[in-house]
């Protein structure tokens, strides 16, 4: 028997490697808008990989947040991790220390992973060219923004080797009398945005129609039916059931309508207490 819960329970990161970039709109600068001179770092490179900021308009802008990138490149059929990697692999780690001039830490999203099996393992991977989206928000208005940023992560194929970049840039402050001006880095900046998963339904393409949790057996299960605009063919859930917790795998149960409609469960070991996180 299974006992009604609150969607708030869980956020379901609906996470596809067939989906791609072709399945969002990309924004780009609005008409009118001038395109400012790109502004970026280096390249820095690390085994297969190389790395660099991209700054996304001209300068800071007052006290309004500044969007950035941290883009990465791979030799082909290598990957890198994302944030929960699976059930082996690193997440990347930022170290922001040294910057100045920041009101917060930087915000930093995270594009949807692939998933990936390797070895019975099912893993959540980046490939071939990857942009972090991040936004920077001065301290003091009318200062630039100096950005250090050293950066750990792993690149694997058939073995895994350590990388690390250590990135600095400078975001100029902006005249009160000169405009902002898009660079031309804020289209490809806003096309991973794009793919950061959200739980607005609405701009996702999935609605989750039920979550339920079983209170038999020894092992709790959630348990959620989800509905699709889009027909999938091998589709990787994960289940958040509380900030800091790592994201659960899902088992697909069932499919109807065409593959638009989807029942996935996960166990919950440390039993339903946890599902009371964020009610």
């Amino acid at each position: 028997m299974y006992t009604r819960l609150s969607q708030a329970v869980v956020v379901v990161l609906c996470l596809l490697s067939i989906l791609s970039a072709q399945h969002f709109v990309q924004p780009s600068p609005l008409p009118g808008q001038r395109i400012a001179q790109a502004l970026e770092t280096e390249w820095v490179r690390s085994g297969p990989a190389a790395v660099r900021l991209v700054l996304g308009q001209s300068g800071v802008d007052g006290a309004k947040a500044v969007p950035l990138g941290i883009e990465i490149k791979l030799r082909q059929g290598w990957w890198t991790y994302w944030r929960a990697p699976g059930e082996s692999g690193m997440p990347p780690s930022f170290d922001w220390t040294g910057s100045r001039n920041l009101r917060w830490a930087p915000e930093l999203s995270w594009p949807a992973p692939e998933r990936h099996d390797l070895f019975g393992h099912s893993l959540r991977v980046y490939r071939d060219h990857l942009v972090f989206p991040l936004q920077v928000t001065p301290l003091k208005s009318g200062q630039d923004i100096d950005l250090q940023l050293k950066f750990r992560f792993a690149t694997c194929r058939m073995v895994c080797v350590p990388a690390f970049a250590a990135l600095s840039l400078r975001v100029p402050a902006l005249p009160a009398d000169q405009p902002n001006a898009a660079s031309r880095h804020l289209r490809t900046i806003n096309s991973f945005a794009a793919t950061v998963p959200t739980n607005n339904q609405d701009l996702s393409g999935f609605r989750v129609d039920k979550v339920t949790v079983s209170q038999g057996g020894t092992t709790p299960q959630l348990r959620v039916e989800l509905e699709t605009q889009y027909g999938l063919s091998k589709p990787l859930v994960l289940f958040e059931t509380a900030p800091g917790e790592p994201p659960r795998q899902a088992m697909r149960i069932a499919s109807q309508d065409g593959q638009k409609r989807w029942i996935f469960a996960a166990s919950l070991e440390d039993g339903p207490s946890k599902l009371k996180h964020g009610l």
